[in-house]
């Protein structure tokens, strides 16, 4: 191993401000959108769950118990970062951190998961449904190889060098993903308006809408996640990013009770009643 390579410092020059100052920001940003989702969620469970399969339920409490999860996660990796190592110029990030990545990677295979059975309900076409299932199935196989050599990480420089490729897969996967299940289901549920109640057109069209500006919005903040790990690898602008990008999963439990909403005004298909997971 080459000097310069075996001494982590010797890659960065420690600016509190992009790198413990950007990942404090992000990680209370963060804190802000966990509490909008379990709001969420306990509204979900007091009113809009009634017509939702047990299966269906299970899941939205999985999920919210890994956002949970991560958000102890970073909040120790906070904690061991400032005040731990407090003085050590951007020590190697704490196995929490690591468990961060894991758990963020359960949680969009499972929202990516849930929407692609969506697309297949509404179209019955398997094709796309099935690519979107296979990203998200390789980008939990990548994340949780990121996990795992991230674990016995010695050096964040090193790591970087070595298993960074890992990294930008599982990004531009879940990028990738995002934008095509967001597009897939503007054109699936443009296509259904033709079969909907003429009442009903107005939620609908909102709903179409509102799932082009929250996936899409998803999309990019995946797509800013990689560039700055691409770009910025000399701080911690990225894991900011990331810790905020990882509460977009909010977009399923407000999918629920935006179709809830739609299904009270009769939200029917002529002759049939929609799909329910």
């Amino acid at each position: 191993m080459s000097g310069p390579a075996a001494n982590p410092g010797a890659a960065f020059v420690f600016n509190p401000d992009n790198t413990l100052g950007a990942f404090q920001i992000g990680v209370l940003i963060s804190y802000v959108l966990f509490g909008v989702l379990t709001t969420q969620t306990y509204v979900y469970y007091g009113r809009f769950q009634s017509s939702d399969t047990l299966n269906l339920k299970a899941m939205i409490a999985f999920i919210w118990t890994c956002e949970l999860a991560q958000a102890l996660c970073i909040g120790h990796a906070l904690y061991k970062w400032t005040i731990s190592s407090f003085g050590v110029p951007l020590p190697v990030p704490p196995k929490s951190f690591d468990a961060s990545i894991f758990f963020s990677g359960i949680i969009a295979a499972c929202v990516q998961g849930f929407f692609s059975f969506r697309i297949w309900t509404l179209s019955r076409k398997p094709y796309i449904p099935g690519i979107a299932y296979t990203l998200s199935f390789l980008r939990l196989v990548i994340g949780a190889a990121v996990f795992i050599t991230a674990l016995r990480m010695t050096s964040l420089q090193i790591f970087e060098a070595r298993f960074g490729w890992l990294i930008t897969t599982a990004a531009s996967i879940g990028a990738a993903n995002d934008l095509l299940i967001t597009t897939t289901l503007v054109f699936v549920l443009r296509g259904q308006r033709t079969e909907i109640q003429p009442r009903s057109l107005p939620l609908v069209d909102k709903l179409i809408v509102w799932t082009m500006e929250t996936g899409l919005m998803t999309s990019v903040a995946s797509i800013a996640t990689l560039i700055c790990f691409l770009t910025m690898k000399s701080n911690l602008i990225w894991a900011a990013v990331f810790v905020v990008v990882s509460r977009r999963r909010r977009f399923l439990v407000q999918l629920r009770k935006t179709q809830a909403h739609v299904l009270h005004i009769q939200f029917e298909f002529k002759g049939d009643a929609p799909c329910h997971e």
